[in-house]
């Protein structure tokens, strides 16, 4: 039998997994200054179509954008950008995070 507290919190663990996001796979980065954020990619329809960022403020989504070498992931205000043990994020069309590396 199920004691008050596990009723009551059932239904709230179901309903996170519910929402849950499948990933094919995320990836953890520091950066020089400190900055540290995970990134993460779709397991979807279309893999890797879309990637979310997550750092200390919350989580971004970034879909896939054109790139001539390594991934770009880029909205309207936020851009991620990889190649090779390197990442770097840009706002505004400025770095504001770069050399950042796996760990």
């Amino acid at each position: 039998m199920l004691t008050l507290s596990a009723r009551c919190l059932l239904p709230a663990v179901l309903l996170i997994a519910a929402c849950t996001k499948p990933w094919s796979s995320s990836y953890d980065y520091t950066c020089p200054d400190g900055y540290e954020f995970t990134i993460a990619f779709s397991d979807t329809e279309n893999p890797g179509d879309i990637a979310v960022l997550e750092d200390a403020d919350g989580m971004t989504k970034l879909p896939r954008a054109p790139s001539a070498s390594g991934s770009r992931y880029s909205n309207e205000a936020t851009e991620f950008f990889s190649k090779g043990d390197e990442a770097m994020i840009r706002q505004a069309g400025k770095i504001v995070h770069g050399k950042c590396t796996t760990h």
